[in-house]
């Protein structure tokens, strides 16, 4: 039986989580926003993505949205992604493609949901979008086609454990997001009902595309310039 660890290990754990990676220190920035959000601690809609912050000018609303959450099961399984997510970018690569990634893809699903909303809703003012989702599909990607001929393990459900080619989830993410857009998020945005869709497939999409195309890019170049030596004097 595991002995309960002392506050000073704990305090250890804590300093180490956050010492470790920059994807756990935006994980810690969310839940932090998240609990600033439900104790309304400031006016968290001005930093949501809509369309009347938008008119009004506020452009950097399109990576703010990234750091809000719905409720506390939007928090808790998107950040669980970013946690898995994340740290396989940063080890398996580099800190700095993972930040490129996660905020290039909130980046553009913004942008695609943004989109999306303005070509189909029936009352696109009324539309908002929160979550860090876009950047976390972004990762998936990036990391899904930049090794997708390596094989990798996985828990469904963690209870079931499977094996599978990085690339599965790539066709897995892009094929169900493209799915919940034409059976689920357009006919909402069409019908006025906007407001009763709870998953921003959109979104996903745009982040899937960018995490994709970046992954592509960096592995042309790395693959052109991987062996050129910088010198510094």
């Amino acid at each position: 039986m595991r002995r309960i660890p002392s506050i000073p290990e704990l305090r250890s754990r804590v300093r180490d989580f956050w010492a470790h990676s920059v994807t756990n220190k935006i994980v810690v920035l969310c839940v932090a926003i998240f609990v600033a959000q439900s104790l309304h601690w400031f006016f968290a809609n001005a930093f949501s993505l809509n369309a009347v912050w938008v008119h009004e000018g506020f452009w950097l609303n399109f990576v703010s949205y990234g750091f809000l959450h719905g409720d506390f099961w939007h928090l808790a399984l998107n950040m669980l992604a970013l946690y898995f997510a994340g740290n396989a970018v940063e080890r398996y690569d580099s800190v700095r493609n993972a930040l490129i990634a996660f905020f290039g893809g909130v980046i553009l699903g913004g942008i695609s949901w943004y989109a999306c909303v303005l070509a189909f809703a029936v009352a696109p003012l009324e539309a908002t979008l929160v979550g860090a989702s876009a950047g976390i599909a972004a990762l998936f990607a990036y990391f899904s086609v930049l090794y997708r001929d390596s094989e990798i393990r996985a828990m469904i459900f963690f209870v079931l454990p499977v094996k599978m080619r990085a690339w599965v989830i790539f066709a897995v993410l892009a094929a169900l997001s493209l799915l919940g857009l034409v059976a689920d998020e357009l006919p909402a945005l069409r019908s006025g009902l906007q407001q009763s869709v709870s998953i921003a497939h959109s979104a996903h999409l745009g982040g899937i595309l960018f995490g994709a195309i970046f992954a592509f890019a960096y592995d042309r170049f790395r693959g052109r310039f991987g062996n050129v030596r910088y010198f510094h004097r």
